[in-house]
């Protein structure tokens, strides 16, 4: 994933639904998620990337930012049922046909014991790659039983502050009519019985 004031603005949201101590970063790529996640929890957590690219794994492996690395391909998850508080899999779900990403979900979901954090392109957008098989709607995730937010691409050209404004009140509105959006945040709590603290 390019580093973008985009990805910025979801790591302020991504931040704040991680639960618990445990994570696992699905699809870790070079390990952007990694990286944020470690700073803002600094070692207070036990952090496991799982990406099915060796070049991927032996780079970020140099900068240890994950206490793991795991190589496997997804739908594939080889971890046992709540082994982890949070399961994180950023920009993958499109990557997969829609049946396995499907089983991605439901793994996913066994996998973790408190939530699951899926981000992905909107599926007004997600065909601009050629790398992206699946497109996801808020309706698709919605009907899984996640809530979904959504972002807005930012624009640099911020000279004209009408234009500026216009911009943010799309962003702001993006956030809440996910249609708008041109990215998806979507998470589900699994268990209700934990605080929203632990």
């Amino acid at each position: 994933m390019a580093v973008s004031e985009t990805f910025y603005d979801a790591c302020g949201i991504i931040l704040t639904l991680v639960r618990g101590t445990k994570i696992a970063d699905l699809g870790c790529g070079l390990g952007a998620w990694g990286y944020v996640i470690k700073c803002k929890f600094n070692n207070r957590i036990y952090l496991v990337g799982l990406d099915i690219n060796p070049a991927n794994l032996y780079r970020i492996k140099y900068h240890r930012v994950y206490d793991d690395l795991i190589l496997a391909a997804l739908p594939y998850i080889p971890f046992r049922a709540k082994s982890f508080d949070t399961i994180l899999c950023c920009d993958v779900i499109e990557h997969l046909s829609k049946d396995n990403g499907l089983r991605l979900v439901k793994k996913a979901e066994t996998v973790a014991r408190r939530r699951v954090i899926i981000t992905t392109p909107s599926s007004r957008i997600v065909f601009s790659s050629p790398e992206h098989i699946s497109a996801w709607s808020a309706r698709d995730f919605k009907r899984l039983g996640y809530k979904v937010m959504g972002l807005r691409f930012r624009h640099h050209t911020y000279f004209n502050s009408l234009r500026y404004m216009i911009i943010w009140l799309f962003n702001l509105v993006g956030r809440f009519i996910t249609q708008l959006a041109s990215i998806l945040i979507a998470y589900k709590d699994l268990d209700r019985s934990l605080g929203e603290d632990e």
